[in-house]
């Protein structure tokens, strides 16, 4: 079923790009994506690759 497929990949690709280790670390940290560089490379890096 192609359409079944299509959807399971939209839906993939948006779970990969809200990336939740990132979330965690600025609720952990008041916002401050200072003190969440690694989060923030890892998150940019996985949004790239799905793209």
């Amino acid at each position: 079923m192609p359409g079944t497929t299509q959807d399971t990949n939209n839906t993939h690709r948006n779970v990969s790009c809200d990336y939740k280790p990132l979330q965690e670390c600025l609720l952990k940290n008041n916002n401050d994506r200072s003190q969440c560089m690694k989060e923030w490379q890892d998150f940019q890096q996985a949004c790239r690759e799905k793209n």
